[in-house]
């Protein structure tokens, strides 16, 4: 069985890295702004800043994760939550209920565009 190369790798993490970021803005745009009728523009310009570290770092972990033959949508869904779970932990200084507050406005966003990049770059990842 042939791996991905690594040109093909290094795609799929930039695809995470740009796509990423406004698909969550866009998605936590829906959660919030939408039903105010608020713009998209702030969610979605403001995405890469609030993003984009996690995006490049799911994207990484998805890279790997077919480069050891995982290709399927549980690798980049599986990392974007823990990734994103490690970021409310560590932001949040430990508090139970800022935690609770912050995981259910970034989990839906994080989880939303990593399955939207997998489906993206999922044929660049197949064997």
């Amino acid at each position: 069985m042939s791996r991905p190369s690594a040109a093909r790798l290094v795609l799929c993490i930039l695809v995470f890295a740009l796509v990423g970021p406004p698909i969550g803005g866009l998605v936590a745009w829906l959660g919030m702004g939408a039903a105010s009728l608020r713009s998209p523009v702030a969610f979605i310009a403001g995405s890469w800043l609030e993003g984009g570290a996690l995006a490049l770092a799911t994207g990484i972990v998805t890279a790997l994760a077919a480069r050891r033959g995982v290709t399927t949508w549980i690798a980049p869904v599986a990392a974007a939550a823990l990734i994103t779970a490690l970021f409310i932990a560590a932001t949040a200084g430990g508090e139970g209920a800022a935690m609770l507050r912050t995981a259910p406005v970034l989990m839906p966003p994080a989880i939303a565009a990593a399955l939207a990049c997998w489906l993206l770059t999922r044929r660049l990842l197949r064997r």
